[in-house]
């Protein structure tokens, strides 16, 4: 697609209107400051656009009309609300159905939903979804371009089951009443073609035939209906989680870690590879293999964050830049050039913002109206924003976006003012609000939401904000202009040095190529010989041959041939358990019972392959009594597999889930004995091994109970200092959601979790995504609550192990001797 066809298509909804979205003939159409709706628990307030009554009543004085909001999204010219009594709200623009009831714009209660609770509302431009705690997700609206999901093309006015994604796919009981209603209606409407003929003839009941008449009619009423909703799309043991919506398009992500899409695929957005606009919900195949934690939609772009933080986007991110034509890793570094783990992702209409664990603010894409909060005129990778607190939450409307403080207390905006979207108040010469401002500060904030040009806080208190009525006094925009100013001052000192940095390069690079000249001729004198040498290492096992490319191939060391095993050998009996790179089996090889590591070539790239190599070596010099043991691998493609000791008690996560197990205060403490003398025996290693994913899922129990350590497809030595995120929120240590260097006390802090785990025999952070433990561990020091029934030299090992500050965190070496003083009475 060309620029000027992305144009028309930014046109397209305007086209298929009335009216178009104009400027207001007065300033009565604006909220002239945010506004309150009095709620029982939770406030409402909104201001900017409001053309389409998007922010309820335009009172000067609002009193109450809707208790207690719990859900809150805003499209482009609509609002939708859910409260505490499951009440489903709407108001605003209503042209295309989007508040999910028929020609009318005055705030109304839809029934749809009274016995059912709602767990989701999500606002595209001019269309909604909506996410029951069944699992059952509701679409209405414009549907120009397919993004309802449903199987056509017509704009839908009340809330319509999506059937393709019901949960639990055709185990549903719904899934089933539909397939076998469809068939119904289908041998019913042969039998009508039958003896319709002879209706007149053997009618002579006015009422007889008007009766059929209307029977038929709500056959063909059904028949249309069921043909659109025939496919089912989920497992019998998943569910949709999350939901995203675009101008145009819709995105849902499953428990199966699988994310659908549906809608105008022009752009890309839909992630297919293909620019084919669908009218039905159809898997993104190249992000199966990833454990993804959020979806998002912008635009005519999307995006998801996968596990470790890491964001992916495609489609059309920036108006003078080629697509994303599928899912490309987005990455966000600091100024040490370390990278960052992203927590949130908001998209508006060609831009992205990006929280990360620190509670700072990236953006990147087009800067027309200063919604990156800096004075750029686009940017091709994160920015971070300057200016700002710790952040707690973003949001992003069409060209402005909102920051939340960590105190839930102060607002920061920027971007575009042109309908007070930000202050409240117009912008008198239409410009937009440069770097981030503080707008209002509040005694607390349960959220904020971005419209497209109307914006909406939550509060459980009631606020009263006075807007300065000299916001953009002279004296507030010369300091403005002057830090303007200073930034690109600051801009051409770094252009200049770049300049210089950059014939220093070109030097360089001169005289490598007259070096890399002579050694080329060498090297070609010494070929014969390497060639002999190679000849001479056929009997050992060389793991060279993997390559993901002829021209691309992976360095790496050789192994004994004897851990080389050939694939056929081994017969695989079930599956254990399937994870992000590979499914593990119980399986037969020689006649004994091991463990099979499969890893999933699909979608394979070099980083993957050489997480198979690093494994496989890691495994290979790792002996001791609480380590799984290695006994090979499968190296030929496309059989990648390792091969190890097998378990039988499985994972320590199972075992102490177990309450049918009864585990003695004395067996708790040779768990927790056994796996600290695991990790002592990484440590101790010169440089030391790092475990960097060390969780109670990752422990192994054999038939004796005797705890071992596994999965080492992470493991690095500590002389490759890495910051990225490896392991998962719930046992990550503070520095490492922070971004900063793994220690081996990064290893003490997760066995802290573990030992919880081990006294609680419960999972960590019960009910809490891992995204906002992770935030709550960074910035609030928040840990697990202690059962008050743990032995107190336990509950101290415990606090001393997650200590906050690395240094004061004890060394396995001394977890040890402490585990071995405990002494617990027998069968307590």
């Amino acid at each position: 697609m060309r620029l000027n066809d992305l144009t028309e298509s930014r046109k397209m909804l305007k086209q298929f209107k009335d009216k178009d979205v104009r400027p207001p003939r007065s300033y009565s159409d604006f909220s002239k400051s945010p506004r309150q709706l009095q709620l029982d628990t939770t406030q409402l307030y909104s201001w900017g656009l409001n053309t389409c009554g998007q922010q309820l009543k335009n009172n000067k004085n609002i009193t109450p009309h809707y208790q207690g909001v719990t859900l809150c999204s805003a499209g482009e010219n609509h609002t939708i609300i859910v409260n505490n009594k499951n009440e489903v709200i709407g108001f605003g623009d209503n042209q295309f159905g989007q508040l999910g009831y028929e020609s009318n714009t005055q705030p109304k209660l839809s029934p749809i939903f009274k016995d059912q609770r709602i767990t989701s509302v999500v606002c595209g431009a001019e269309h909604t979804f909506m996410l029951t705690a069944k699992g059952e997700v509701y679409s209405w609206g414009l549907n120009l371009k397919g993004q309802l999901g449903l199987g056509c093309f017509d704009n839908i006015s009340q809330p319509t089951l999506v059937y393709g994604l019901l949960p639990f796919g055709n185990s549903n009981a719904k899934a089933r009443e539909q397939q076998q209603g469809h068939k119904r209606m289908k041998s019913a409407n042969e039998g009508d073609q039958s003896t319709s003929p002879g209706l007149k003839e053997r009618s002579s009941s006015i009422d007889n035939i008007m009766e059929q008449l209307v029977m038929m009619k709500e056959k063909i009423k059904q028949k249309n209906t069921n043909d659109s909703q025939c496919q089912i799309l989920l497992q019998n043991d998943e569910a949709v989680q999350q939901v995203a919506c675009g101008a145009l398009h819709t995105l849902i992500l499953t428990n199966k870690n699988r994310i659908f899409s549906c809608g105008f695929g022009e752009s890309y957005a839909l992630g297919h590879q293909e620019n084919q606009t669908i009218s039905e919900f159809k898997l993104i195949q190249n992000l199966s293999h990833f454990k993804v934690e959020k979806i998002s939609c912008g635009l005519a772009h999307s995006g998801c964050i996968i596990e470790g933080g890491k964001p992916y986007l495609w489609g059309f991110c920036k108006s003078n830049k080629e697509f994303y034509k599928q899912p490309t890793q987005i990455k966000i570094v600091d100024e040490f050039n370390n990278q960052q783990c992203v927590l949130d992702m908001k998209m508006g209409e060609m831009y992205t913002l990006f929280l990360t664990s620190k509670g700072e603010v990236y953006s990147m894409g087009d800067n027309i109206q200063g919604q990156l909060g800096n004075d750029l005129n686009c940017s091709d990778v994160p920015i971070k924003i300057l200016g700002l607190p710790l952040i707690s939450q973003i949001a992003a409307g069409r060209n402005h976006s909102l920051a939340l403080s960590a105190d839930y207390k102060q607002i920061y905006g920027w971007g575009s003012n042109i309908y007070g979207q930000l202050t409240g108040q117009p912008s008198v010469n239409g410009k937009g609000i440069l770097l981030p401002k503080l707008l209002f500060t509040v005694p607390e904030t349960q959220r904020i939401v971005c419209g497209n040009f109307h914006s909406i806080l939550l509060s459980p208190s009631y606020l009263e904000i006075i807007l300065d009525e000299n916001d953009n006094s002279n004296k507030e925009q010369d300091k403005l202009n002057e830090e303007v100013e200073k930034y690109r001052n600051e801009q051409e000192i770094l252009k200049q040095q770049n300049i210089q940095l950059q014939l220093k390069y070109d030097r360089m690079k001169n005289e490598l190529l007259s070096k890399k000249k002579v050694k080329d001729q060498k090297v070609q004198t010494t070929e014969s010989y390497i060639q002999r040498q190679i000849k001479k290492q056929q009997s050992k096992f060389d793991i060279s041959a993997l390559e993901i490319s002829p021209e691309r191939p992976i360095k790496h060391r050789i192994f004994q041939s004897s851990l080389d095993i050939d694939f056929n050998d081994i017969m695989l009996e079930k599956q254990i358990s399937e994870g992000g790179y590979g499914v593990i089996y119980k399986a037969k090889w020689r006649e004994t019972t091991v463990a099979v590591k499969m890893f999933k070539i699909d979608g394979m790239n070099e980083n993957h392959i050489r997480d198979f190599l690093s494994e496989c070596h890691a495994m290979e010099a790792l002996r001791h009594p609480n380590i799984v043991m290695f006994l090979g691998a499968c190296t030929k493609p496309p059989n990648l597999a390792i091969v190890l000791e097998y378990c039988q008690r499985g994972s320590l996560w199972q075992v102490i889930q177990n309450h049918d197990i009864h585990l003695t205060w004395e067996d708790r403490r040779k768990m927790a004995l056994d796996a600290a003398k695991g990790v002592l025996y990484l440590h101790s290693f010169n440089p030391p091994i790092l475990h960097r994913d060390l969780k109670s899922l990752n422990l192994l129990l054999d038939e004796a109970f005797r705890t071992k350590l596994a999965d080492f497809g992470w493991t690095r030595t500590l002389s490759n200092y890495m910051t990225s995120k490896i392991g998962t929120y719930q046992w990550m240590a503070p520095e490492v959601i922070a971004g900063q260097v793994y220690t081996e006390k990064a290893d003490v802090f997760s066995f802290g979790i573990i030992l919880w785990e081990i006294a609680a025999r419960e999972p960590p952070y019960r009910n809490i995504t891992g995204l906002q433990v992770s935030l709550d561990v960074l910035n609030n020091d928040f840990r697990p609550t202690i059962p008050k029934k743990t032995p107190e030299v336990f509950t101290r090992l415990t606090k001393r192990c997650w200590d906050r500050d690395p240094e004061k965190r004890p060394s396995f070496k001394e977890i040890i001797k402490e585990l071995e003083m405990m002494k617990f009475p027998q069968g307590v």
